[in-house]
Order: C-alpha cells, then sequence, then structure tokens
C-alpha cells in the first residue's frame, strides 16, 4: 500500500495516520474520503462517519458507518434546508426491574448492574413539530460475536447508551 498512499495530499495523509487507517487500501480510503465529502461529514469525527474493517470469509472488507453524529447532522440539514425543523427528544428504557422483577415504565435513566439489560429504547425526533417515535428491542439491536454469543465490545461497556442509540438512529 506504499505505493497507493502517494495518492493523497497532505492533509488526507495526516487524517489517515491519526484515524490508524494506514494498512487500508487505498481505494477504500478514497472511497471513504468521496462519501464522507458527498454527505456533508467530517471524516475525522467517528461519531459521523468511519471506516470499519471486517472479516469475511474472502478475508478483510471494509464497510462504512455513518454513526449517531452524522445522522443527526444530516437530519438537521435537511431540516432547515427545507425551512423546516429538527429536534431530538429524550432517550426512554423499559424492561423488567431484575432487583423487582417488576416490569418498569418508560424511564429516561438505566442502572444495568442493579437492573439487567433494558428490553426497548425509544426515542421520539421531532420533525416541523410533529412526533416520530421509534422503539427498538434489545433482542434485535444487541450486537454478538462468537459461537458463544459474547456482546461485542461496546455493548458490552454501554449497554444502555448503544440501544438507545439504536432506537435515535431510526427516530
Amino acid at each position: 500500500m506504499s505505493n497507493e498512499i502517494a495518492k493523497f495530499n497532505q492533509q488526507e495523509m495526516t487524517l489517515i495516520e491519526q484515524l490508524g487507517y494506514q494498512q487500508i487500501p487505498a481505494n477504500h480510503l478514497k472511497m471513504f474520503f468521496a462519501r464522507a465529502d458527498a454527505l456533508g461529514l467530517n471524516p475525522q469525527d467517528p461519531s459521523q462517519i468511519s471506516l470499519i474493517e471486517r472479516n469475511s470469509k474472502n478475508g478483510k472488507t471494509y464497510t462504512l458507518q455513518v454513526g449517531i453524529g452524522g445522522a443527526r447532522r444530516t437530519a438537521r440539514r435537511i431540516a432547515k434546508q427545507e425551512g423546516g425543523t429538527y429536534r431530538e427528544g429524550e432517550w426512554l428504557y423499559k424492561g423488567i426491574d431484575q432487583s423487582t422483577g417488576q416490569e418498569t415504565e418508560w424511564r429516561d435513566t438505566w442502572n444495568v448492574s442493579r437492573m439487567g439489560y433494558p428490553e426497548f429504547a425509544k426515542v421520539i425526533v421531532y420533525r416541523d413539530g410533529e412526533p416520530f417515535p421509534h422503539v427498538v428491542t434489545w433482542d434485535e439491536s444487541k450486537q454478538t460475536f462468537g459461537k458463544n454469543g459474547n456482546l461485542t465490545p461496546m455493548w458490552d461497556a454501554k449497554p444502555s447508551f448503544m440501544l438507545g442509540k439504536n432506537a435515535a438512529a431510526g427516530a
């Protein structure tokens, strides 16, 4: 790849190094920068857009991933272009409180160590004042890996955040 990387300007080279993308093939990096530019997203901000390495049957592959920051930025930009408004409401959780065995009402905080994983997350976004709710379930959203089905590192470390983020992105 060292020969291919010479096709990048100095700013792109610096960014490639800062993001730790040196081992990614040049054609994937060019696509990443072009897509970020086309979407109006900042490639320096992984909450907006990032390039994810994945293993497949045919070896390594790379996937563009628009993060919650990119989804929010896009929603705000579209609303502004159309002369409208966009606002994201609070993140709400619901499930069985493991300490009491009781089903909870929707709540804005969730203590995983005391209550177990939330079963649902809901976010309402408001476009021009109209509410658009979106609910996601734990079982359909959680990301696992391996034959034993362990949670991926982010889902293990921040389960409530990850579930809420999925609801916000869907809304």
